[in-house]
């Protein structure tokens, strides 16, 4: 994880890598450093559930990429997802 700012309301800006996995409506990102993100395509403050808009992820789920976004330190909120 490589932080950039934590101007964010207690968020920290990451990019993360490593291998995206799905567990029933959620996406997980299971880091090279051994920990697991929930992904989430929806800012933290959004009005509605945390898995709206995630089906986007669907094509990453098997392959190693890189995850940037928003992160409380468990999710990593409005991410956006690349292969690598």
């Amino acid at each position: 994880m490589v932080p950039r700012s934590s101007n964010y309301g207690g968020l920290e800006e990451v990019v993360v890598t490593g291998t995206l996995t799905t567990s029933a409506d959620q996406f997980l990102l299971h880091s090279n450093n051994g920990k697991v993100y929930r992904i989430s395509a929806i800012k933290l403050y959004a009005a509605v559930s945390p898995e709206y808009g995630s089906e986007k992820y669907r094509p990453f789920v098997g392959l190693r990429v890189r995850v940037h976004g928003l992160s409380d330190g468990t999710t990593i909120w409005n991410a956006s997802v690349e292969a690598i």
